[in-house]
């Protein structure tokens, strides 16, 4: 086991990662997180995201194959319906997982743990 600042390494073969966003209240794409295709090839996540009083909780599984990025998002829970959508695009062999809000939220924040399993 080793840990430094980009997260838990489990025998060298799975990393486990958080990530808290800044506090947002537009409607703009967030950028939630990146990785090299070359590192990793699956990773899975945990999402919250509150505004205020409302909550859009879900899980992500991601994965690639050096050439396409998939995704599917699932185990959605929400206290007043989805508050956005994450999405997953692989430019340049950089994966990017972003959260794109369906409103102008007032003071939106995303947090989120990622584990991911080696290339």
């Amino acid at each position: 086991i080793k840990v430094d600042n980009s997260g838990l390494y489990i025998n060298n073969q799975v990393n486990i990662a958080s990530y808290v966003s800044a506090s947002t209240s537009t409607n703009a794409t967030v950028n939630l997180d990146t990785f090299s295709t070359s590192t990793f090839r699956t990773a899975r996540y945990v999402w919250q995201v509150v505004d205020g009083v409302k909550v859009h909780v879900s899980e992500m599984a991601v994965f690639h194959n050096n050439t396409t990025v998939y995704k599917n998002e699932y185990g959605i829970a929400t206290s007043s319906g989805e508050l956005g959508s994450f999405d997953a695009t692989l430019v340049g062999g950089i994966i990017t997982i972003t959260f794109t809000p369906n409103y102008t939220p007032a003071a939106m924040i995303i947090k989120g743990n990622r584990t991911s399993v080696f290339t």
